[in-house]
């Protein structure tokens, strides 16, 4: 029987690094399993949460826009002026309420 000689360094750190790749692309794949899972069990509440996200985004007119709410609206005499360079009158009355 012949003496086995050990394999060389690299060629040891070529296998580890192998067997590294497949383990981390076997984790990768039960990761991504885990989320399609939980993604297939929570779907509805994944989009209600998404509704409400958009509907406070775009739904009207978004969070510190331009008035709305009664706060934070431009005055009379902030409105931009026409091509004469004279302000613009309101659409609504000073009384207008939503």
């Amino acid at each position: 029987m012949a003496w086995m000689k050990p394999a060389p360094l690299s060629v040891t750190k070529a296998r580890v690094a192998v067997t590294k790749a497949r383990v981390a692309a076997v984790a990768n794949e039960v990761k991504k399993d885990k989320i399609m899972e939980w993604l297939s069990e929570n779907w509805v509440w994944v989009l209600f949460g998404g509704g409400f996200i958009a509907m406070h985004m775009f739904g009207h007119g978004g969070h510190g826009g331009h008035g709305g709410h009664g706060s934070g609206g431009r005055r009379e005499e902030e409105k931009p002026a026409d091509k004469e360079g004279k302000p613009r009158p309101s659409k609504q009355g000073s009384d207008h309420q939503h």
